[in-house]
């Protein structure tokens, strides 16, 4: 938040007062001036000017706004002296700085009040590896891990040592079942795994030859 005050005209210490002007100085050219402008220009996120944007404003605790123009400029005009707020509306996705301009007594033109739009960047997802280990068989490379995260459907496969992982998005629901082989019987038939809260191991498998 920014504070404004001008010193002179009656408006130092953060007081005002309408009737009270001091001619000398360069104070003095305001003596006659009961309504003064902030004026400035919104930026939008690419750098252009952001034109059409709504900037809010509070004079003496009376709402209103303005609109930008092309250029992405604003000005609002305030009487004298007046206690004022300005700040931007921004959509979903939008950040602005300032977030605010405040004044404790306008007694002067104030320009070059600018916004800044900034998009905001989401954070990246959290994810976990799953893993786990296949074995029992005659080879347990290259067997064949079915596993669906919140219902997509996916496959694994095992390496060398008949190894396995996959990667999944925290707090998703995540089925594992591995490949049914001629022959054999499997221990356990699946895993579930509800709100993935970490790296999940020891997932495994064990192949059992049928008498």
């Amino acid at each position: 938040m920014n504070q404004y005050y001008r010193s002179g005209s009656g408006c130092g210490s953060g007081s005002c007062y309408r009737n009270t002007c001091i001619t000398s100085g360069p104070e003095g050219t305001n003596c006659n001036r009961e309504i003064f402008y902030i004026s400035g220009k919104v930026i939008g996120v690419n750098g252009s000017p952001a034109r059409r944007v709504t900037v809010n404003y509070s004079v003496d605790g009376e709402d209103g706004f303005v609109t930008t123009n092309r250029h992405g400029d604003y000005s609002i005009s305030v009487p004298r002296c007046a206690a004022v707020s300005v700040s931007v509306d921004v959509g979903l996705g939008v950040t602005v700085s300032p977030g605010m301009y405040y004044f404790g007594g306008v007694c002067a033109d104030s320009k070059n009040r600018n916004f800044r739009l900034h998009p905001v960047v989401p954070p990246a997802p959290v994810t976990y590896t799953v893993s786990g280990n296949v074995s029992g068989l005659a080879s347990d490379e290259g067997v064949q891990v079915f596993y669906s995260i919140d219902g997509v459907l996916a496959i694994a496969t095992t390496d060398v040592d008949g190894n396995y992982a996959f990667t999944a998005d925290a707090g998703t629901t995540v089925v594992i079942t591995p490949m049914a082989q001629t022959g054999y019987s499997v221990a356990p038939a699946s895993y579930t795994i509800t709100g993935l809260a970490g790296d999940t191991p020891d997932q495994d498998f064990v192949y059992t030859p049928l008498v």
